[in-house]
């Protein structure tokens, strides 16, 4: 589950409070490039927000370590509109490709 509330930073303006349950989908829509950008550093820990809070399955990022964070992230997944694959590969090679990054086993 991640939840904000009150959310708010350089670029998202206002006070954003969403709520994402596990297993379910959003879809955010940004004005700005600098909006989704942002958006998405808060949401994965790689940026603080300037107001409100953020958790990340009950767990606030900025009080982990870099280890329990890069572990809290690998349980995240982000799909970009863009579609975010690698031209050069196949489509199955993309599909494992985060698997053989994380330690998985070679197919």
């Amino acid at each position: 589950m991640i939840k904000a509330e009150g959310l708010a930073g350089e670029f998202i303006k206002g006070d954003l409070d969403f709520e994402i349950l596990p297993g379910t989908k959003r879809v955010f829509t940004f004005s700005t490039e600098e909006e989704r950008e942002e958006f998405l550093e808060i949401i994965t820990g790689i940026k603080r927000p300037l107001k409100g809070s953020i958790s990340i399955m009950d767990r606030r990022p900025e009080g982990l370590s870099r280890e329990e964070l890069l572990a809290l992230r690998r349980q995240i997944g982000v799909v970009f509109r863009e579609g975010g694959l690698i031209s050069k590969l196949r489509a199955w090679e993309n599909l494992v490709l985060p698997a053989l990054y994380h330690g998985g086993r070679t197919p």
